[in-house]
Parts: structure tokens; C-alpha cells; sequence
């Protein structure tokens, strides 16, 4: 096989001398081995100086050679054809494995043996491998909690739903702004179109002045907001999942799928807002927080919904309450610190999110109307469980325990704590009129009972944690503001 190659390369050199460097051809053939080596040497000697020499004699031995090399040449090439055909027989038949064969590269016999054993060794630990290299890497740090429960909605319930339609379209629709009536992000930050003249510049500079005056812990916080607000494709898609109520085809025109979609553009408007703001007051690390985004939207979230809409609107009902909370606070700390237009910022933020959660608790209040039973067993359920944070998955690349930390950093500065969780359950239960539902199953009665009574063990339960806490305060670097640490109670 060696020999017909090389003699190949004789032709290809005798019909284009001046276009193959026959010095080159030999160093590459001497690295293939003795074979190659000798056919070099026998090469140089005999055509190589030969084809140089002008007599007849030699001229006669050259045509000669070249006419019986290009004999060799026709059986060599009848040859290739026959292994040919053998290969894409053999192809054929294991062509269904997608694994076995790519149409993409014509591989040698040893390319072929090297892939097949790579095949054989990744085969070994194939589960192991993919865990780890893939789906891992895209794994919250902490352990989800309520995954194993899907679906629970009773189905005959979703016609509770379907029959609401119309009722959410003159109930819930109008909780909704018209685009044109909305604010916008740009309403309250420097305008980029402006000329330096016409002070953009100086706006900047005057911005950032205030933001000077602002201490790392509120940066931390407000990041955390803005954080939360920005993972909001994770949202849409837990409003998507409750059952009778979800946006099935991504356009769909009933009363449930065009508040989800209308809510999600109105709630964009918060992160949008909040992150150009940080950007450029020059005091935040925008790399880190754009992973934190990024970490934070890949987990998703875990708030135990269950693909049940009785609790995903509990849920949304408490967290929207929680977050007009939370940048109501961050509003008025930014006042405190001098910074204005923040101030205006978080406050306008803190109006959308109530004007939301007249939403959702209407929605509640309309089945406990419809099915008081059913209703309070979920907001028991859920209860039991717990309102998780949208944010409670968020890493930043660095720290496991980052979404603790920036809950400690609001706790003490008042933006959000553990009476406010309290609180907010005492006003929804007041809302929904839970105390006085009657009817109830005994199951239901078990559940009323639980949730009137859980808001003052909540306030009990954070005075104890608050008088057994004797630990002195530990200062946690934050990545989000270049690894400055702030100290934590």
C-alpha cells in the first residue's frame, strides 16, 4: 500500500515538477517508518537525480517507469474502489447508530479504531460523566425541597378556572396599565441622546455624587432587589406551569394567559430600572451581578406550587405584598442617605407591586368564594411549607450561602424581616376573611385553625431567635461590591 502511495507522488511530480516540493514529500515519508525511509532513499537516487539528466537514454528509463507506474496507479485505484464499497456496505448497516458514524468526516481505519474505543471508555461511567459535565453545572447549591409533588390540583377543578375567564377579564385586566400610560425606565435616568451641552454628562456626575453618600450595606440590598426583579423569566415560567390558567401557545388570548403576559412587561420595566441605575453610580461590580443574574434564572426557583393554581396565586399574592415591602423600605432608606431620585425609583417600583397584588389576592378571594374548603387547606399547605423568596437559589460563582447573607444585610436594616412575613400573613388572612369561613370540612376547620393562629407564633418564634443570638457579628465579603466586606449581625 506504501509503495503504490509513494509511486503516486512520483507521477503527480513528473507531470508537475515545478509544483511539488519533492525535499518536503521525503522528510514526511521518513517519518512513517523503514518502509518509507527506504522507498525515500531508492527515490533520491534513482528518479529524483535521473529526471534531472537531459540524455535520451535517461529520458527513454523515465517514460518507461512512468508508464508502469501509471498501471500500478489503475490497479491501486480499482483497489481503493473495491475497499471502498466494502466500507459503505459496512456503514449501512450500522448507520441507524448516530453514535457509530459521522457523514461529516471520512475517517482512516485507525481513526475509526481510535473513536470506537474513545466510545467503549466513555460508555463506562456514561451516567457518572453527563451528571456531572452537564447537568450539574446548571444545578442550584442548595437542596430543592419540593420537587416530588406535581400536578395535585384535583382535574375536575380546572373548570373552576375556565370558567372564570370572563370574570378575570373584568376583574383582574383592569389591575393592568395601558402601555402608553405606563412609566418607563428612561423617565428617571440621564438621557444617552443628549448632547454634553445639554447637561447628560453632568447628570451623571450629580448622580453619582449622591451615590457616594449611600454606605455598602443599603448597595447590598438594593442590588439584592434589583437581582430578584431581574430573574423574572423564571416567573413567567412558574405562572406557566399552574394548570388551567397557563399560557399554552405563548399568544393565547384567554383572560389568565394575557395577564401573565401583560404582568411579566409591566414587572420588566423594575429590573430594568434598578440595574441602569447601579450601573452607573460606579459603585457596583455589574461582572458579578450579571452572573448572580445569570446563576439565578439557570436554578430557577422552588416555591412548591405543585403546578396547582390554588397555590401558586396564594404564593404570588404573599410575594408580591412582600416585595411593595421591600423596595417601599429601600425608598425610604434612600431618602434617609440623601438620594432622591433612588428614592423616587424604589417608591414608584413599590406602587407597581401593590397595584399587583390587589391582582392575585382578588383572584384568592374569588375561590375562597367559590370553594372555601379546598382553598383554605392549599393556604395551609402552602403555609406549612413556608413562602420561599423568588430569590432563595442565588449564587453569585462564589457563595453558597450569598441568598442568606443578603436576607441578613435587609433584615437589619429594616428592609424586610421576620415581623413583616408575619404581618403580611395577618393581612391577607384579614383580606380572605379566613377566621370567619364556616362550612368547612373537618380537614378544613384544621387548616383555618392553623393559619389564624400562625402570625403570633411567627412573632414569638423571632423574639426567641432574637434573645438566644449572643454571637457577635461577622463581617461577609459581597462580590457585588468588589469584595468589600460588610458586617452582618
Amino acid at each position: 500500500m506504501e509503495v503504490e502511495c509513494f509511486q503516486r507522488v512520483i507521477v503527480i511530480y513528473l507531470e508537475h515538477p515545478t509544483v511539488i516540493n519533492v525535499d518536503e514529500f521525503a522528510v514526511a515519508w521518513s517519518e512513517r517508518g523503514p518502509i518509507a525511509r527506504n522507498l525515500t532513499a531508492e527515490f533520491e537516487q534513482s528518479v529524483y537525480k535521473g529526471m534531472y539528466e537531459e540524455d535520451e537514454e535517461d529520458a527513454i528509463v523515465v517514460n518507461e517507469r512512468r508508464t508502469r507506474v501509471m498501471k500500478d496507479e489503475t490497479i491501486y485505484e480499482e483497489e481503493e474502489n473495491d475497499k471502498r464499497a466494502e466500507n459503505e456496505s459496512e456503514d449501512s448497516k450500522n448507520s441507524e447508530d448516530p453514535e457509530f458514524y459521522d457523514s461529516a468526516y471520512e475517517q482512516s481505519e485507525d481513526e475509526q479504531c481510535l473513536l470506537e474505543k474513545d466510545d467503549r471508555d466513555l460508555k463506562v461511567d456514561e451516567k457518572i460523566n453527563r451528571d456531572y459535565s452537564y447537568k450539574k453545572a446548571f444545578m442550584p447549591r442548595q437542596e430543592l425541597l419540593y420537587q416530588e409533588i406535581t400536578h395535585s390540583m384535583p382535574p375536575e377543578k380546572i373548570s373552576i378556572f375556565k370558567s372564570l375567564d370572563d370574570w378575570a377579564e373584568d376583574n383582574i385586566l383592569t389591575h393592568l396599565k395601558p402601555v402608553e400610560k405606563c412609566w418607563q425606565p428612561q423617565d428617571f435616568l440621564p438621557d444617552p441622546a443628549a448632547s454634553r451641552d445639554d447637561g447628560f454628562h453632568e447628570q451623571i456626575k450629580e448622580l453619582r455624587e449622591r451615590a457616594k453618600e449611600v454606605p455598602d450595606d443599603f448597595f447590598v440590598v438594593l442590588v439584592g432587589n434589583m437581582i430578584t426583579e431581574d430573574a423574572l423569566p423564571t416567573y413567567q415560567t412558574m405562572l406557566n406551569t399552574l394548570d388551567g390558567v397557563a399560557d399554552e401557545t405563548g399568544s393565547s388570548p384567554t383572560s389568565w394567559a394575557v395577564w401573565t403576559r401583560a404582568w411579566t412587561a409591566e414587572e420588566k420595566r423594575h429590573g430594568d430600572l434598578l440595574n441602569k441605575y447601579l450601573y452607573l453610580t460606579g459603585r457596583v461590580d455589574m461582572s458579578q451581578i450579571e452572573k448572580t443574574i445569570q446563576y439565578l434564572i439557570t436554578f430557577g426557583m422552588d416555591p412548591g406550587g405543585e403546578n396547582n393554581p390554588y397555590l401558586g396565586f396564594i404564593f404570588t399574592s404573599f410575594q408580591e405584598r412582600a416585595t411593595a415591602i421591600s423596595h417601599g423600605n429601600t425608598a425610604k432608606l434612600a431618602k434617609k442617605h440623601g438620594d432622591l431620585k433612588l428614592a423616587q425609583i424604589c417608591g414608584i417600583i413599590a406602587s407597581d407591586e401593590k397595584r399587583h397584588e390587589a391582582a392575585y389576592t382578588k383572584i384568592v378571594t374569588k375561590l375562597f368564594e367559590l370553594d372555601p374548603d379546598y382553598t383554605v387547606i392549599s393556604l395551609a399547605h402552602m403555609m406549612r411549607k413556608k413562602i420561599t423568596m423568588p430569590a432563595h437559589l442565588m449564587y453569585d460563582g462564589r457563595d453558597d450561602h450569598l441568598f442568606q447573607h443578603f436576607s441578613s444585610a435587609a433584615q437589619q436594616l429594616g428592609v424586610y424581616t421576620a415581623n413583616d412575613y408575619a404581618d403580611i400573613l395577618e393581612s391577607l388572612l384579614a383580606t380572605w376573611k379566613v377566621e370567619t369561613l364556616v362550612g368547612l370540612s373537618p380537614e378544613g376547620r384544621k387548616a383555618q385553625e392553623f393559619v389564624c393562629g400562625l402570625p403570633p407564633r411567627i412573632r414569638k418564634l423571632e423574639e426567641r431567635a432574637q434573645a438566644r443570638t449572643k454571637q457577635p457579628p461577622m463581617s461577609v465579603p459581597f462580590s457585588w461590591i468588589f469584595g468589600r466586606q460588610v458586617r452582618l449581625l
